[in-house]
């Protein structure tokens, strides 16, 4: 590794800054790019995702004590300085002298003394940052914290946002379609789980294994991820269709439900994803699978069977999942909530086409907006009297301690 841990997190801030692209995607290309791995790549992605979470807190300092005018890329270091000397353990003196060296000789003083003052100011800035409002306190776009606010009350939109700006913790779940020997030796090995589905697990203490997730023995995964899977309650022999699904988790969640017996056509719009999705449900010894690229907004699904079940885990705001997908906040935009909605129910009126009478459909996203949830459901049914509500799931992280999720079960007649 050429550059230094630092050098690479501002690279990939002002990569985000200058693309569409999203924080995992610029971090994954980052930590192939410079082979990071160990302390590291840990040092990056502290530095790359905290200044990202914190970004509007570390603004708020940076607006206190800049004079004048902070050219675009001037400002990238100032807030990875100032991100490390208001909200991590690392050595003042060490984030002070390495961090300057990132900006042009002609700004150094400048720079210097943003991060000399804010070194010396630091109980007072964290005073005052206290005593903001929540946008600035937490760091989090106003429209969603008076969105939230509205469906979920002023006491539940900070411990939201509290829980977005807490490093998240990596879950896993053994995969039961793997030799049921090994499965145990793996059992035994990892900390006992207090879920409801007792495969899953939370890594502690270092990654998981390489060769537990190379051999199909553990997927990472999360634990809100499975409500959905579970109201579907897939059985062997069925016919299921996962209509939106890259990169597999569910679909394999599925596939173990049904012992591998029955058949699961999983289909996504994107070839890039698809690969990705062949690639796991392999990996994870599941057999019962046909992988299809169908658009399912399209005209044109090709010829498919009749189902029994149909799980829509569509793609929404990732409200739920904030915490891990740590850039959401910024590049999420007001509109977006009722495009996604438009979108979500255009995919279940269209699947509901290859759905059996009596067979039931799995809608679940990772969102915790009513917009995108139980309202979709509701303009789904509303006109239509062949379809009947049944059971929902919902996880909502700042009470179950992991991903946020929905999910709702309804009937065709």
């Amino acid at each position: 590794m050429s550059a230094s841990p630092r050098q690479i997190a501002l690279d990939a801030l002002r990569d985000w800054d200058d693309t569409s692209r999203y924080a995992d995607e610029i971090l994954a290309a980052q930590t192939k790019k410079h082979l990071l791995a160990g302390s590291n790549r840990a040092l990056v992605q502290e530095l790359f995702y905290g200044t990202l979470r914190r970004l509007e807190t570390v603004d708020f300092v940076i607006e206190a004590l800049r004079r004048g005018k902070i050219s675009h890329q001037a400002l990238w270091v100032l807030r990875l300085g100032v991100y490390q000397l208001l909200h991590t353990e690392i050595a003042e003196h060490a984030v002070v002298n390495e961090t300057v060296r990132l900006i042009g000789k002609n700004q150094r003083g400048f720079a210097n003394a943003i991060f000399r003052n804010t070194q010396r100011k630091k109980d007072e800035f964290l005073a005052q940052i206290a005593a903001q409002p929540l946008a600035i306190r937490e760091s989090h776009p106003e429209f969603l914290i008076e969105r939230w606010t509205d469906q979920h009350g002023e006491a539940a939109t900070e411990a939201i946002c509290q829980w977005n700006n807490k490093p998240s913790p990596v879950y896993a779940r053994l995969n039961p379609l793997a030799d049921p020997e090994r499965i145990n030796r793996v059992r035994s090995e990892i900390e006992p789980s207090s879920f409801v589905n007792d495969d899953f697990f939370q890594i502690k203490g270092g990654p998981v294994h390489p060769d537990w997730i190379a051999e199909g023995l553990v997927y990472i995964q999360d634990p809100g991820t499975a409500g959905a899977c579970e109201l579907l309650a897939a059985k062997p022999g069925e016919t299921i269709l996962d209509a939106c699904a890259a990169p597999g988790g569910k679909t394999a969640l599925l596939a173990a439900a049904m012992q591998n017996e029955g058949k699961i056509i999983a289909a996504d719009c994107s070839e890039k994803r698809i690969g990705r999705l062949r690639e796991n449900l392999d990996r994870l010894h599941v057999s019962n699978t046909e992988i299809r690229q169908i658009d399912s907004l399209g005209d044109d699904h090709g010829e498919l069977p009749e189902f029994d079940a149909i799980l829509v885990d569509a793609p929404c705001s990732n409200t739920g999942v904030m915490r891990r997908r740590v850039d959401v906040r910024w590049r999420l935009q007001p509109q977006e909530f009722q495009q996604h909605a438009n979108t979500q129910l255009a995919i279940c009126e269209a699947v509901l086409q290859h759905l059996k009478p009596g067979g039931r459909l799995i809608y679940s996203t990772c969102s915790i907006d009513r917009e995108e949830n139980e309202a979709v459901i509701d303009r789904l049914l509303e006109n239509r009297d062949d379809l009947a509500r049944l059971g929902s799931h919902q996880t909502l992280p700042w009470t179950d301690g992991f991903d946020g999720s929905f999910a709702r079960a309804i009937c065709l007649a």
